[in-house]
């Protein structure tokens, strides 16, 4: 058996195109087990079930590689933190010399409840800033396959980011587990049968008779957020308010008037003090030409002292 899989690796003129599966996420313990970490999650459970270890550095990522089922695959967590994931993503790509339709990027979706899997050719960003880098890195083509991994909305008025570095919870994190490892059943059949099969059948089936996590049979929300979210103590779920850029600017306008004001103010009461001292500096009315000459002798007579006093010595 595996000296049938060496001689078809090695003598095969036709070997088939490989793929590149790439996770999003951040770096560092730090991050590890958090919701914006699925996409390294979902890696991690790939390389483990196929024995392909992630043991080198490639193009800012932690690179593997292997086969499976004669069918070589490139696994990578670029390293460069989630809002600059496209650079590693597209020179990783540029590198191999992949079409974009062999590129698969696993990432994390508030919008589909936590553990809920699906696979598509494309799509936009929706928001995610990750993928809004790999889509400025592959030049705009939005047109590359995508693995959503669910995570679900943050609880009540919670801050999404604050949502997003959170680990998951037991609840959620069984969950998560077992969407995994149904990604990895997944992604094995993307590589044997295509893109379109696969996404078709999976989707497909994940789709039906899927109940809806956050509610009971009563219709009462009991999802793992709502369990959260009333955990929480009360200062927590009074909603924050978010200070815009619009806010700040509005702000800053209202203390340049101000400082304009008081500017404005405080030149007025200068220019009104100089033309009072103006007023004092001048002759009082009705002065005659004997007082000015009275007070010029007076001014001079110091003067004349002086120059008498210096004559006698």
């Amino acid at each position: 058996m595996m000296l049938n899989k060496l001689y078809r690796r090695c003598f095969s003129y036709a070997s088939p195109q490989p793929w590149l599966f790439v996770g999003l996420g951040n770096p560092g313990d730090k991050y590890k087990g958090t919701r914006h970490n699925a996409g390294f999650d979902m890696i991690d459970a790939f390389a483990e079930s196929q024995g392909i270890p992630m043991d080198t550095v490639h193009c800012k990522a932690i690179f593997g590689k292997g086969f499976v089922d004669d069918v070589p695959v490139f696994l990578a967590k670029p390293q460069t933190y989630m809002n600059l994931s496209g650079e590693s993503t597209g020179p990783l790509a540029a590198y191999y010399k992949l079409p974009l339709n062999r590129v698969v990027v696993f990432h994390d979706d508030m919008d589909l409840p936590c553990g809920v899997l699906r696979l598509h050719d494309k799509g936009g960003h929706a928001s995610h800033n990750g993928l809004k880098s790999v889509i400025y890195h592959f030049r705009g083509n939005r047109e590359f396959p995508r693995l959503r991994i669910g995570i679900g909305r943050p609880p009540g008025q919670m801050d999404p980011k604050a949502f997003l570095l959170q680990k998951f919870n037991a609840t959620a994190r069984g969950r998560i587990d077992a969407a995994l490892e149904e990604g990895v059943g997944a992604l094995k059949q993307l590589m044997s049968k295509g893109l379109t099969e696969t996404a078709r059948s999976f989707n497909t089936q994940r789709g039906r008779n899927v109940p809806d996590p956050n509610r009971n049979i009563a219709g009462e929300d009991k999802s793992v957020e709502f369990q959260e979210r009333e955990a929480q103590p009360e200062y927590a779920k009074k909603p924050r308010k978010i200070i815009s850029i619009s806010d700040i600017l509005l702000l800053y306008l209202h203390l340049a008037f101000i400082y304009l004001f008081i500017y404005l103010l405080l030149l007025l009461v200068s220019l009104a003090g100089t033309r009072r001292k103006g007023q004092n500096l001048r002759e009082p009315a009705g002065m005659d030409e004997t007082h000015r000459k009275l007070n010029r002798t007076e001014l001079d007579l110091p003067i004349f002292l002086l120059k008498r006093y210096t004559e006698r010595d």
